[in-house]
C-alpha cells in the first residue's frame, strides 16, 4: 500500500500552514481510503515534544490510515543558483507520496546545475522538491500545472500574493527570476535569475 509524507514548517512556535497540511490530508483520504475518517493533525502533534527557540524546523509525518513515522530537523535552504530544464512524460505526483523514484531519477539529470525544472508537454511544472514562482515586474506567477500543489503555493494562491499562469519553455524568458517555494522555503529565499536556467 502506499504511503504518504506530509512535511510541516514549525517556526516562531507555530506551524504557519497547519490547516493546508490538514486539507491535503483530508482529500489523500478522500481518495485512498473513502469511508476512513483522516487523523487529525494538530491532535497528533499536540503529543510530540517540539523544540522552544523559535527556529525553523521540517517536521517530517510518514501516513497511510494513521501516522506511522514522524521526525523533526532544523531546517536551513539548499544552496541553489542553477536549473536545468528537463522533459519528461507525465506522471501522477498529484499526492505527496513517500516514493519519489521518478522525480529521483529526472533529479539526476540534473548536472551541471543544482536542481530541475520539470517540462511535461513543453509546460512548466515543478522542481524536483518545491513548487515555482516567476518574477515580472515585481508580481509572482506560478505555473497553472504543477506536479504537486503545495501547502505555501495554495497559501499565497488564496491570499492574493500570486497568481497561475501557462508557463512553459517558450515564455520562460519573459521572466527575471525564478523562486523555488515549498512548505518549508518561503518567496524568495531561494531566487534564481532567469538566465541560469540551461535549457
Amino acid at each position: 500500500m502506499f504511503r504518504f509524507i506530509e512535511s510541516i514548517c514549525f517556526e516562531d512556535y507555530d506551524f504557519p500552514l497547519l490547516k493546508h497540511h490538514q486539507e491535503r490530508v483530508n482529500r489523500t483520504f478522500e481518495h485512498f481510503y473513502p469511508g476512513q475518517n483522516p487523523f487529525d493533525l494538530n491532535n497528533f502533534l499536540t503529543f510530540k515534544e517540539l523544540p522552544q527557540d523559535g527556529n525553523r524546523y521540517k517536521v517530517r509525518i510518514v501516513y497511510n490510515e494513521k501516522p506511522e513515522d514522524f521526525s523533526i530537523i532544523e531546517y536551513s535552504p539548499k544552496k541553489i543558483d542553477s536549473l536545468k530544464l528537463i522533459e519528461s512524460s507525465s506522471f501522477d505526483y498529484s499526492f505527496k507520496f513517500e516514493n519519489r523514484e521518478s522525480l529521483s531519477e529526472l533529479y539526476n539529470l540534473k548536472e551541471p546545475a543544482q536542481d530541475i525544472i520539470i517540462v511535461i508537454d513543453g509546460k512548466v511544472t515543478d522542481s524536483s522538491y518545491s513548487n515555482l514562482l516567476f518574477k515580472k515586474k515585481g508580481m509572482y506567477f506560478t505555473p497553472e500545472t504543477p506536479l504537486l500543489a503545495g501547502t505555501r503555493r495554495q497559501y499565497l494562491l488564496e491570499n492574493g500574493y500570486i497568481s497561475e499562469k501557462d508557463i512553459n519553455v517558450e515564455n520562460i524568458g519573459e521572466f527575471e527570476s525564478v523562486c523555488l517555494i515549498n512548505a518549508m522555503l518561503k518567496p524568495g529565499e531561494i531566487e534564481i535569475p532567469i538566465e541560469n536556467i540551461i535549457q
